[in-house]
Formats: structure tokens, sequence, C-alpha cells
């Protein structure tokens, strides 16, 4: 493997400095010959296209063909994104291209390519080379060689397709060869370099004895709390020097908010402090929505709290500009996964689903 390996790198090498393009004229010839027979139809005799305005959608909603040599898009796409478009077709993503993959042996898409990027002018195939990651690959193959990272649009394609439009981050490289983490909203997906497969799940280094998903959804959990910013939350100060802070999920309507709110001057004697953030569980209908938009309305938030959750707020705004904050706390809980309250999360973004006494609570803040 290791001399194959060494025989492509020189040949990519040996092109780059000759100004060669990767194909052969009898791979071209094939292939002016499998695009007349299976692709000319819909791309145009010259793949030049059917539809001038390529970009708009057709009236049934899907867009039409676009041309293949050169003037559109296709030259975005690195060499393992091509091949596997023939193979499995527009399908997949919404699209209407009709799959190759039982009909093609994979010379003959090789050679679909060789002729479509014939067609490319010289600058235009640079361009594509360059973002391949390849100065100019050898003749007459396709390696598998990309770059180490790869193109974050192509590799997105499928699951921004499944994602329904949710908040997606950038992929990053994962502890594990060849295999990328993706922030999907609230959660952390897996997802291979060619964007072909994903998983959810607990990613473990055995080894280690840890758990890396949790470890990742602990920064994602810290950095959406914190997003969320101190001025959108109640927050009870820590008396004296503060050692740590929490954030605390809460329905003024849930008992055992209540009751952990009795703890709180407890946890502030002992130098924390102690963030709310609104939850009502059940959502604009729950019972404890309008308590929520009152304590948030309020002009000491704090004192309101503590009223709304011994039975003693009775009257105050709902309406005012604060109270939005309530609806979106309730998503960001939502995006954070959150089934209950209290929910907890300690400083380093360590998840507690449910209540947990003051004493224990400081002993794991230790």
């Amino acid at each position: 493997m290791r001399i194959i390996t060494t025989i492509a790198a020189l040949a990519i090498a040996t092109a780059a400095q000759a100004g060669e393009r990767w194909y052969s004229q009898e791979q071209v010839e094939k292939g002016r010959k499998l695009f007349a027979e299976n692709c000319a139809s819909c791309h145009g005799d010259k793949a030049q296209g059917l539809v001038a305005d390529w970009k708009k959608p057709l009236p049934d909603g899907n867009y039409p063909p676009p041309p293949l040599n050169g003037t559109a898009h296709a030259w975005h796409h690195p060499m393992n994104v091509l091949k596997r478009q023939i193979r499995i077709g527009g399908k997949p993503v919404g699209g209407v291209m009709p799959a190759f993959g039982d009909k093609l042996k994979d010379a003959d898409m090789d050679a679909l390519i060789a002729y479509i990027q014939s067609l490319w002018p010289d600058k235009i195939y640079a361009a594509w080379a360059e973002r391949s990651g390849l100065k100019s690959p050898p003749k007459g193959a396709l390696p598998s060689i990309q770059s180490g990272q790869p193109d974050k649009n192509d590799q997105l394609r499928f699951l921004r397709r499944l994602a329904g439009g949710r908040p997606m981050g950038n992929p990053v490289p994962s502890p594990v060869k060849g295999i990328d983490q993706v922030t999907l909203d609230g959660d952390t997906v897996y997802i291979t370099r060619d964007g072909r497969h994903a998983f959810i799940g607990s990613l473990i280094d055995l080894e280690a004895g840890r758990n890396l998903t949790a470890e990742a959804q602990k920064k994602i959990s810290r950095r959406l709390l914190d997003q969320f910013g101190d001025a959108n939350k109640v927050i009870f100060r820590a008396k004296g020097k503060e050692r740590a802070a929490i954030d605390v999920f809460t329905d003024t309507s849930c008992p055992y908010c209540r009751k952990l709110h009795a703890e709180v001057p407890k946890l502030q004697e002992n130098g924390v402090t102690v963030r709310y953030v609104p939850y009502p569980r059940g959502g604009a209908r729950g019972p404890g929505y309008e308590g929520l938009r009152k304590v948030w309305c309020a002009d000491d938030p704090t004192q309101a709290m503590t009223h709304a959750k011994r039975d003693r707020l009775a009257e105050g705004a709902t309406d005012c500009k604060r109270a939005e904050l309530v609806d979106e706390g309730y998503r960001l809980g939502n995006r954070l996964g959150i089934k209950g309250t209290p929910t907890i999360f300690l400083p380093d973004g360590t998840r507690i689903g449910g209540y947990l006494p003051a004493d224990q609570l400081l002993q794991r803040l230790k």
C-alpha cells in the first residue's frame, strides 16, 4: 500500500510539472459515446444544457439539468462527489437525475468525467484541481486522494436536507480518522468525510475510558447557555467571593423547582451563584408560563421569583419586552434536550436532570 501511494504521489507531481490533465484521449472518446447515450438528452449534445436559466426552478419545483461544460457548478465538486453523483443520481438529495450505478462500470464513470472535463477551459480545470486538493491527478485514473479537509458544502449536502433548517455548525475533525463531528442544533452528529454516512450516539475512547460525545455535549451546552446571556437570566448572586455559578432551567409551578429554590440561600452563602433560565414545562399553555412572564417583567425579578415559588405572585405584567425571554428560554431548553425541571448545568456544562439537595450540589462543585 505504501508503494502504491508513493507511486501515485510521484505521478501527481510529474503531471503537475507537465501541466497535464489526469485523463487520456482514449478515455475522452469513450466518454463522448457514453455521454451521447446516457446524458445528452438532458444536458445537451455538447453538455451545454438545454435551458438558458438553469438556476430557475421549473413549474414542478425541480431545477433543470445544468450545463456540464464548465459554465455551471460541476467544477465545484471534487472527484469523489462527481463520481458519486453519477452512481446514485439526484433522488437522495431531492433531485430527479437517475442513478447509473447499476448500468455503468467504474471505468465508464471515469470516462464520462474525462469527456465532461475535456470541455472545460484550462482556467476552470485548474480551479477544480485546486479545489479538490490536487495539483494534477495522475494519468488514466481517478484516485481517491483528497485534501485534509473536504469541501464543507459538499460534505453537508445530504445532512442539510434531512435537518429541515435546524441550526448547523461546520464540520470539525473528530478523534476518529476520517470522521468529522458537526453540531446540529444542540446535538453532536458524526459524519464521514464524503458526507455519505452519519450517526448520532456516544463515541467512546475505550483505552482512556472517556465518553468523547459527552465531553463535546458539555461544550455545546456551555456555549449555548453563555449565548443566552446573563442579562436575560434571573440571577441570585453568591455572597462574598464567587466560587462557582450554575445555570438552572426552572418553572415557577414546578414542586421540585420550589424545593431547590428554598436551598438557594445556602448555595449563595457557600459562594455559588444561581442563574435561572425560564422553561415553562408545557410551553405557552403550561401552568408556569404566565408566572414566568410576570417574573421576567418584574422591576425586581429576584424578589418576584421568590414570591412566585411561594405562590405569592398574583399580580404583574406579562406583556413587557422581557417576557419574550420566556419563549426564548423554552426554545433553548428544547435545543438542549431538556425533559423536565429543574435541570441544572454545572460550570463545565455537566447536566444534572432533576432536583439535587444543596449539600450534594456543593459536593459536585468541588
